[in-house]
């Protein structure tokens, strides 16, 4: 078989003409980088004709290619908008090469109208991506004068006549000290509904961010990269025993993280590797994070049994490191991975990267959570942890570690707005205090935890009530009219119709704008309490309220027991503790972390959080888990009637007191009997029969809660509604168990499912 001297890459645009690569006829020197195949060789001198003849028709070849296509994607069509070069009927290819500036200018003020550009800053980015397409296109710069015209035509016409901010934002710093209120509000306060495998990697997620000082596309899914799964993966990292440094006898646990998905520079993206210790504080413990992760995906080559076990390894005497290796087919799956729904409910996806979006929308909520005046961004970490870099470390570390060619590029985009330096003591020659300047020059510094974090109903109804909104919803109602006049039954019935995708794209629009006037809203409200707030506290103290009452929050309670144990050992130093202790706490820490992973928040349990109904919960935090909750149940007539009832009375589990509780081996929870005339005692958690509506698929989902599990429903339409979605998530679609932890009948399909539920559980569909 002949072999190509040349190869052209995949994803290159040179496909189609791959087959014009000559090969050559002549034997090459082994000192070539050509590739030589004895089987093709001919007996052929170097100075002979052929290799004239081969020699030209490689000239021909590479003109025929022309100019080196750069690595990037095509921008042209992207950014010279289909929509603008059909509007003056041209082509925008052409409409480029021809690089007049009055159509140049056209676009830009085309794209400040139509895409509602606030600030300068941004067509000025516009305009520098134009450029470089140009010269992707035509192989060289503007020459006939349009780049320097358009340059100073944007700040002297399109900003003042549309109004263009041209201020530059403030550029923020988040330390440690902001970094620690972010995550007690990810842990503590939020009542966001998560998975517990997502909150553990947003945890281990914000301090990667600010210990590596990378991008967030180092570490999960960018968003130039989407669908491309390119995040970190267990064959990125290596956990390691090695001896303690102080005391040879004695071992400790490090991780090797080799971030190689890095912004390329210049085409070049050098590979980072960071090794991570133990850290005194569970908060900010890098390695307990990964291994709780790795334990819960169970990566590990060999099988732990326990936490302690890991601990427990010791270095050989020969040898200075213990390496544990992951599985085969371990290496390649990804560590920050997102959720998805199945017939099963939420479950950790297998092979899908979580993406930037996700992320970085969970960092803003937390500063909301936390009650941060500023709006938190992602590069804030990156900025503060590229200051204290540049402290620590050499000019040529620093840029390095933050994947900078040149010292200039930390100056001018990383370097924060205010100087933390005592200037009085620099001139005055006064004693410095340093310490107070930094102090105070920390973004969290005005943080306050009474801020709003979300709207309030009146502020959700002045937002529903937009007259902009309002006139969407109208076209959207005599669209969805003119669908049910055409004959058709329900909006999805008429998909593919232009009436049904104009009903979409107008649903769309309406989700957008009424997304984008509630986060302007939220924010209003922010910036309102902080501008109002001092001057509150300043008006107490004249009129003799002193300063010194103490905020007090109310009692906060967790619906899974692993979050309350994990929320309890956060800020436990263990350095200061003797070695069994602080490896107990580690153990315990790490062991909940993992266990927490298998766990998914339930949405209702939130919502009942927040209208404060007293719920019970075990007393001791290792064990604290909501198990039940205050509820009306009622008991339905065999034919699923409810003139049948019984008078209201409360349901709740008998566990008043730690003791009343021990967990059997087979992970079913029995409860001690209590005496109360007014409660029911449960002495099986999960009665075969029921008195009430309850969902008997939620109720075998061992990610959720108890409470969630034996959610009761407060009408029979209310179950059916939620029973169709286990159905259009083919939960019935094969043969399977029913769900009941203690009943095993085979059930096949839906209507075998609702005659069992009535028949065995007397849960009426």
């Amino acid at each position: 078989m002949k072999k190509r001297l040349f190869s052209t890459s995949s994803d290159t645009d040179h496909e189609s003409s791959a087959n014009l690569d000559p090969e050559p006829p002549f034997k090459t020197s082994s000192e070539s980088d050509s590739y030589s195949d004895p089987d093709t060789e001919l007996d052929i001198t170097p100075d002979s004709d052929l290799e004239g003849e081969y020699l030209r028709k490689r000239i021909d070849y590479h003109e025929s290619e022309g100019r080196a296509k750069p690595r990037r994607s095509n921008w042209t069509n992207s950014l010279v908008k289909r929509e603008f070069c059909q509007k003056i009927g041209a082509d925008s290819d052409n409409t480029l090469l021809k690089c007049e500036a009055r159509a140049l200018k056209a676009y830009l003020e085309w794209r400040v109208k139509t895409f509602r550009i606030k600030k300068e800053s941004t067509i000025q980015s516009y305009w520098k991506r134009l450029s470089l397409a140009y010269i992707d296109l035509a192989g060289h710069r503007m020459n006939n004068g349009a780049e320097l015209d358009i340059r100073d035509w944007i700040p002297g016409y399109l900003t003042p006549t549309y109004k263009l901010d041209s201020s530059e934002k403030e550029k923020l710093a988040m330390y440690v000290q902001d970094l620690y209120a972010t995550l007690h509000a990810h842990w503590v306060h939020d009542t966001k509904a998560l998975h517990g495998r997502l909150r553990a990697e947003l945890s281990l997620l914000l301090l990667l961010s600010s210990a590596t000082t990378m991008r967030p596309g180092a570490l999960v899914e960018s968003n130039s990269a989407r669908g491309s799964n390119k995040a970190l993966s267990y064959e990125h990292i290596t956990v390691m025993k090695v001896r303690d440094v102080a005391d040879r006898k004695c071992s400790t646990i490090v991780v090797k993280v080799d971030l190689v998905h890095i912004k390329n520079s210049g085409g070049k993206g050098r590979r980072k590797k960071f090794i991570f210790r133990l850290e005194s504080l569970p908060a900010f413990c890098i390695v307990s994070h990964f291994l709780a992760l790795a334990l819960d995906d169970g990566a590990f080559k060999c099988d732990f049994t326990s936490v302690e076990e890991v601990f427990s390894l010791e270095v050989p005497t020969d040898r200075d490191v213990l390496r544990l290796r992951w599985k085969k087919n371990k290496e390649k799956q990804l560590i920050f991975r997102d959720i998805e729904k199945t017939p099963d409910g939420i479950r950790v996806s297998d092979s899908k990267a979580l993406p930037y979006i996700k992320y970085r929308d969970h960092f803003v909520h937390l500063g909301r959570v936390a009650g941060f005046e500023h709006l938190l961004e992602l590069y804030q970490l990156r900025r503060a942890s590229g200051r204290n870099i540049n402290s620590a470390l050499t000019p040529e570390e620093r840029n390095q570690v933050m994947g900078h060619r040149q010292g200039s590029t930390y100056e001018r985009y990383y370097m924060p707005d205010l100087i933390e330096r005592d200037f009085q003591s620099i001139y005055f020659g006064t004693p410095s205090q340093d310490l107070l300047i930094q102090s105070v020059a920390r973004m969290g510094l005005s943080r306050d935890r009474r801020a709003p974090a979300e709207l309030t109903n009146d502020q959700k109804l002045e937002v529903k009530n937009n007259l902009e909104l309002a006139k969407l919803r109208q076209k959207r109602k005599r669209c969805k009219d003119r669908i049910y006049r055409r004959g058709y039954n329900g909006v999805e019935k008429a998909k593919g119709t232009e009436l049904h995708d104009r009903y979409k794209a107008l649903e769309r629009e309406i989700n957008s704008m009424s997304n984008k006037l509630r986060r302007k809203r939220l924010d209003q409200a922010i910036q309102d309490f902080h501008d109002s707030i001092d001057t509150i506290e300043v008006n107490k103290q004249l009129d003799g309220t002193t300063a010194t009452n103490i905020l007090i929050q109310p009692t906060i309670r967790y619906e899974i027991r692993e979050r309350a144990t994990i929320v309890g050992l956060l800020s436990q130093p263990v350095d200061e503790l003797d070695e069994g202790k602080a490896l107990q706490i580690r153990t315990k820490f790490i062991r909940n972390l993992a266990s927490l992973c298998q766990r998914q928040e339930s949405r209702s349990y939130t919502a009942l959080h927040q209208k404060k109904l007293q719920l019970d919960r075990f007393k001791d935090v290792e064990v604290e888990e909501f198990k039940g909750d205050f509820r009306r149940k009622r008991k339905l007539s065999e034919t699923g009637d409810d003139d049948d009832r019984r008078g209201p009375k409360l349901l709740k589990t008998a566990i008043d007191v730690a003791e009343n509780i021990r967990e059997p081996q087979d992970k079913t929870w029995t409860f001690l009997p209590v005496q109360d005339d007014d409660i029911e005692i449960i002495q099986n958690p999960y009665p075969i029969a029921f008195t009430y509506l309850i969902c008997l698929v939620c109720i075998g989902n061992q990610q959720l809660s108890y409470a969630e599990r034996m959610r009761p429903f407060n009408r029979k339409y209310t179950l059916q509604k939620h029973l169709n979605t286990h159905l259009q998530q083919g939960v019935f679609d094969t043969e399977l168990e029913c769900k009941h932890p203690y009943c095993s009948e085979r059930i096949l399909g839906i209507t075998h499912f609702k005659n069992h539920a009535a028949r065995v559980h007397q849960v009426f569909y």
